[in-house]
């Protein structure tokens, strides 16, 4: 088994009232409420060998084609639409995302 850390971080333009929540596999999950700049969610453990999807969603209020991911380190990949950082589980793994709209 290995750790997973995670931070949620303000990002780009992030503040206001915007919410950033962070979801991934077996009810991992976190929120960073406005006005807070970061979060450290609940470290999580995962089997070698397990790829984990990290969903970042901005709500209060939603934005139109918004781009969630600003920046990360130690995300293996981001997809396309930038909502998802792609964690491979084969050591402790320490990931920062800074959520931000556009």
């Amino acid at each position: 088994m290995y750790t997973l850390s995670v931070t949620l971080a303000q990002g780009h333009e992030l503040s206001g009232p915007y919410v950033a929540t962070l979801s991934g596999p077996n009810g991992f999950a976190c929120v960073m409420n406005q006005g807070q700049k970061s979060v450290s969610c609940p470290v999580a453990s995962f089997t070698s060998g397990t790829v984990v999807p990290i969903v970042v969603t901005i709500t209060v209020p939603a934005v139109a084609n918004d781009v969630p991911i600003w920046a990360t380190s130690g995300c293996d990949s981001v997809n396309d639409s930038r909502n998802t950082c792609t964690v491979l589980m084969n050591s402790n793994k320490t990931v920062t995302i800074q959520a931000g709209v556009t």
